[in-house]
């Protein structure tokens, strides 16, 4: 198994990265798995985040100031 961290500042773009090759191994055929945090905003303002698993892409709010999460 590997285990991949990726570190960076906010909105340099980690989440798109590891969105986009995950895409990519999976019409490789090959198996992907685990989750991202994604931040979720309202007139680009973060109000919360989500979790997306990376195998089904279900995606759940993990804490909101809507009180959505």
């Amino acid at each position: 198994m590997t285990i991949i961290v990726l570190t960076g500042a906010p909105g340099v773009g980690k989440t798109s990265a590891v969105m986009r090759v995950a895409r990519e191994l999976r019409e490789r055929g090959v198996k992907v798995g685990g989750i991202v945090s994604r931040g979720l905003k309202t007139n680009n303002t973060r109000i919360g985040f989500e979790f997306i698993d990376l195998t089904t892409n279900d995606r759940n709010v993990l804490a909101s100031i809507t009180g959505n999460g």
